[in-house]
C-alpha cells in the first residue's frame, strides 16, 4: 500500500510507457478486492490513500501503454516490419525489442483483461461510470444477474455516491431473491437522494416479498407522495397537445416491468397508444391529488386527461374519488370520465345493457360470502338458471373461473366458499359446429367499433394459453384476419347497432367487449369494460395483428384530438392530418 501511494503522481506523469507501473497497479488492484471483499478488518490498512486517485492513475497507465505497441501503420517505417509487428518497444531505447520488455506489457495488459472479462474494469470518467450502470442494467434485463452485480458494485467502487448504481445493484439482488441485501442497498440510495423514485418503489416491492406488507404499502405511498407526475413523452412541435394520463395506486401495489415500474392490475395499458409525435404525455398518480398541492402549479396544463384507471372491483372509492377531482380540478375533456367507469362492474354492465335487441348479456350477480353456504343460498334465492360459472370479483385472464352444472354440482364442491365477494353468472353454450369455442375481442374507441382479435381454443374458457397452440396453425390465422378484414359483414347490421347501443349506454369513449356469436346470430356477451389488453401476437400472425394495432392507435390518436378539439378547435386541425395514414 505504501508502495503504491508514494508512486501515484509518478504513475500519472511519466512519460515513458513504463509498463512495470501498471503491473504494480494491478497487484494492488487484486490486493484491494480482498480487503474490500474478504477482510474489512483490513480496511485500516488503506487509510490515507486516494483510492479514486489510484483508479484514474491505473486507467491513465493502462491508455499510456499504447504508446509503447508496434501497430502495423508503425511497424511498417522499420527495415523488417513482419518482424515487430504485435510487439512492444521501448521508445527512449531507440525503439528497442527485448523479451523482458515484452513480458512486462503481456503481464500487465494480462491483468487489465482479466479484471475486464469480469468488469472489473473502470474509466474513472463519469460518463464511463454511468456506461458501466447502463451495461449493468442491460445484463440485468437478460436475468445475468450476477454478472450485472459486478458492473454495479465496481461502478460504487469508483464513485461510492452514485444512487443510481446502488439502487440497480439493489433490484440485481432482489432478482436473486437476497431480500435483506436488496433492501439495505436500496437505503443506501435514498440516504444518497432521498428523492430517489426507483429506490422507494424497489423497496416497497422488496417489502412485500418478505411478507411485510404495511411497511410496503408505507413505501410506495412514499414514492407517489415524492413524484405525483412525471413527463414521460415530450413531444418537440411547436405547440404539443398535452394528455395527462391518470393513475392510482390505490389499494394495489407495484410491479417490475422491462420499462420500468407499474401498478399492478387495475388500470389498462392503452397509455401505450398515447404515442403520437405531437403529444406530449404525462402520467400523474392521483393519489396525491389534493386542491392546493404545490405540485399542480410546476405540472404542465392538459389539453385532455385519459383515465387509465379501469377496473371498478380493483380501484376503492377514496382513489375514484380523487380522480373525479383531479379532472374538475382542471376543467377539460376526459376520456373516459371516472363515474363512468365506475359502473363497469360485471352485474353493473349487466343492467346497463339488459334489454337490448340482438344481444344477451347473461344474468349476472354480485354475492357476498361469510359462510360456506351463503353461495347456494344467494344462487338460489335469485332464481339463477344452471348452469352457471363463478369467480372472484377483481379476477381477470380465466383466474378463479370454475363451471357449475347443477345446483347439487354447485353444493358438492367445495370451492368459492372462503368469505369473500364473487360473481355468478349464468352459462350459455356458444360451442361452433366444428367443435372449437371461439372468442373475439372488440374495442369501442370515440364511437367507432374495431376488432382486436378472433380466437378458437378446444375449452369454453378461452384466454391466451389454451388459445395459444389452435393460433399457431394456419387455417385458424387466417380465419382471425378474415374476421378482422370483414368483421361488420360477419357480425350483421342488427348486431352492430346493438353495440353502438352498448357504446351510447356505457358513456365511456374507450373500451373493450370480449364476446362470441350465439347459433341464432346473437351477440354474446362476456364482459365489457376499459381494462381489456392487447392480445400478444404469434410470430406467424405478428405482421397483421401489428398493423392492426397500428389502426387502432391511430383511431385512439384522432379521438384524443377530436376530445381536445371540442375546447380548442385548432385541435381538430390536427388530428385530421395526425392520425388520418396509420387508421388508413
Amino acid at each position: 500500500m505504501q508502495n503504491i501511494a508514494g508512486y501515484l503522481d509518478f504513475i500519472l506523469q511519466r512519460e515513458t510507457t513504463y509498463p512495470t507501473l501498471l503491473e504494480l497497479s494491478m497487484a494492488f488492484e487484486s490486493m484491494l478486492r480482498r480487503i474490500n471483499e474478504n477482510h474489512p478488518e483490513m480496511q485500516h490498512v488503506l487509510e490515507g490513500l486516494d483510492i479514486e486517485k489510484f483508479h484514474r492513475a491505473l486507467h491513465h497507465r493502462a491508455h499510456y501503454l499504447l504508446n509503447g505497441f508496434f501497430w502495423p501503420e508503425l511497424a511498417m517505417y522499420f527495415a523488417k516490419p513482419s518482424s515487430i509487428v504485435g510487439s512492444f518497444f521501448i521508445r527512449h531505447h531507440t525503439f528497442r525489442v527485448r523479451i523482458d520488455n515484452v513480458a512486462s506489457h503481456i503481464s500487465a495488459l494480462v491483468g487489465l483483461h482479466a479484471l475486464a472479462s469480469e468488469g472489473l474494469y473502470l474509466d474513472q470518467r463519469a460518463d464511463d461510470v454511468a456506461a458501466m450502470i447502463r451495461h449493468g442494467r442491460r445484463l440485468y434485463k437478460e436475468k445475468s444477474h450476477d454478472e450485472a452485480i459486478t458492473y454495479f458494485q465496481n461502478a460504487i467502487r469508483i464513485d461510492p455516491g452514485n444512487a443510481r448504481a446502488w439502487c440497480s445493484m439493489a433490484s440485481a439482488f432482489r432478482m436473486k431473491r437476497a431480500f435483506e441485501q436488496a433492501a439495505s442497498y436500496y437505503a443506501q440510495a435514498m440516504a444518497l437522494d432521498p428523492q430517489h423514485w426507483d429506490a422507494m418503489v424497489g423497496l416497497s416491492i422488496t417489502l412485500r416479498k418478505q411478507g411485510r406488507h404495511e411497511e410496503s404499502r408505507h413505501w410506495a405511498q412514499r414514492a407517489i407522495a415524492s413524484k405525483p407526475f412525471s413527463v414521460k413523452v415530450r413531444s418537440k412541435v411547436e405547440r404539443p397537445l398535452v394528455v395527462h394520463v391518470i393513475k392510482a395506486l390505490s389499494t394495489l401495489e407495484f410491479r417490475e416491468r422491462k420499462a420500468g415500474y407499474a401498478i399492478r392490475g387495475g388500470h389498462n395499458t392503452a397509455d401505450a397508444l398515447v404515442m403520437d409525435p405531437a403529444i406530449t404525455r404525462v402520467n400523474v398518480y392521483v393519489d396525491a391529488f389534493e386542491a392546493d398541492a404545490a405540485w399542480l402549479q410546476t405540472i404542465p396544463r392538459p389539453d385532455v386527461i385519459f383515465n387509465t384507471m379501469a377496473d371498478a372491483d380493483a380501484i376503492d372509492s377514496v382513489a375514484w374519488g380523487k380522480a373525479e377531482q383531479f379532472a374538475a380540478h382542471f376543467g377539460v375533456p376526459v376520456v373516459n370520465p371516472p363515474k363512468a367507469v365506475q359502473q363497469t362492474t360485471r352485474n353493473g354492465v349487466f343492467e346497463a345493457i339488459d334489454g337490448i335487441a340482438h344481444v344477451v348479456m347473461p344474468r349476472t350477480l354480485r354475492v357476498v360470502v361469510n359462510r360456506p353456504a351463503d353461495l347456494d343460498h344467494e344462487v338460489g334465492t335469485a332464481g339463477l338458471r344452471f348452469p352457471i360459472i363463478v369467480r372472484p370479483t377483481g379476477s381477470q385472464t380465466g383466474q378463479g373461473l370454475l363451471y357449475y352444472d347443477t345446483s347439487q354440482d354447485l353444493a358438492r364442491r367445495k370451492s368459492h366458499r372462503e368469505a369473500g365477494e364473487y360473481y355468478v353468472a349464468e352459462f350459455y353454450r356458444f360451442q361452433s359446429q366444428d367443435g372449437y369455442w371461439r372468442k373475439m375481442r372488440l374495442f369501442f374507441i370515440g364511437g367507432t367499433i374495431h376488432p382486436e382479435h378472433y380466437v378458437a381454443a378446444k375449452d369454453w374458457n378461452i384466454h391466451a394459453a389454451n388459445a395459444r397452440a389452435l393460433m399457431q396453425r394456419k387455417e385458424f390465422i387466417d380465419a382471425e384476419i378474415d374476421f378482422i378484414v370483414r368483421f361488420e359483414e360477419y357480425l350483421g347490421k342488427k348486431v352492430i347497432d346493438a353495440i353502438h347501443e352498448i357504446g351510447r349506454r356505457m358513456n365511456m369513449d374507450y373500451f373493450g367487449m370480449d364476446c362470441a356469436l350465439l347459433p341464432d346470430g346473437r351477440l354474446l356477451i362476456f364482459e365489457v369494460n376499459a381494462a381489456m389488453q392487447f392480445k400478444s401476437a404469434s410470430q406467424n400472425e405478428r405482421e397483421f395483428l401489428m398493423r392492426n394495432r397500428d389502426t387502432i392507435a391511430g383511431l385512439f390518436t384522432r379521438m384524443v384530438f377530436c376530445k381536445a378539439a371540442a375546447t380548442a378547435p385548432t385541435r381538430a386541425i390536427m388530428a385530421s392530418s395526425t392520425s388520418e395514414e396509420s387508421v388508413e
